[in-house]
């Protein structure tokens, strides 16, 4: 998560979604940057607006520019199920390294897992309202890259591939009926990186299906 005063930027950071190697880009422009998980690196948009609300005293929350990347609901799974392949996540509940990718989604939505909700639900208000001004989708970030630092003003500085995930899972290896599965439980994550990337869907401008 990055916010900026004196550039007025925040990156909300979706996980698997190119967020390492976006901070890693932005992070000097940015004096707030919170890059591990568990200090709220992928919290949603109503949590930064809680916790960072003075920000908003100093400066109005509409002269904020607010983006963040989504990707295809399959690719999306099939990546966290990759990332905890690692050996870091040995002897934790969350390895995936002992278990089927089938396995692995029903268990994680049995448990609610947060790295599992929806990732629309990660650029929602305190409201409940779409609250983004651009959207990446992940496969267009390098060509939509030159864009976000325009409109930011930044000179532009080449995204590196960083935290990538192991080899495990592939589109290809999935059922066909939980691939299904999968596009229907995340309708509007679908719905959003097919058709509401760019300017399309600034917030306010936008109404989420249920």
């Amino acid at each position: 998560m990055l916010l900026s005063l004196s550039r007025r930027f925040i990156f909300v950071a979706n996980l698997k979604t190119a967020s390492t190697s976006i901070e890693a880009c932005l992070r000097p422009f940015s004096e707030i940057c919170i890059a591990r998980t568990e200090f709220g690196k992928h919290d949603d948009f109503g949590k930064i607006e809680e916790r960072y609300g003075w920000a908003f005293d100093l400066i109005k929350r509409e002269r904020f520019f607010v983006f963040g990347v989504i990707r295809d609901p399959l690719d999306y799974v099939i990546s966290i199920y990759n990332s905890h392949r690692k050996p870091d996540f040995l002897n934790q509940v969350t390895y995936t390294g002992n278990k089927s990718f089938a396995e692995f989604y029903q268990e994680w939505k049995g448990r609610n897992s947060w790295q599992l909700a929806p990732q629309y639900k990660r650029f929602l208000n305190t409201k409940g309202e779409y609250a983004l001004d651009y959207l990446l989708n992940l496969q267009e970030v390098p060509e939509q890259w030159p864009q976000i630092c325009k409109v930011l003003d930044l000179p532009e500085k080449e995204l590196r591939n960083l935290n990538v995930s192991p080899t495990g899972a592939s589109r290809a290896m999935v059922d066909p009926g939980l691939a299904a599965q999968i596009y229907s439980d995340y309708a509007t994550d679908d719905l959003l990186a097919k058709e509401f990337t760019g300017f399309t869907a600034c917030r306010g401008k936008l109404t989420l299906p249920e």
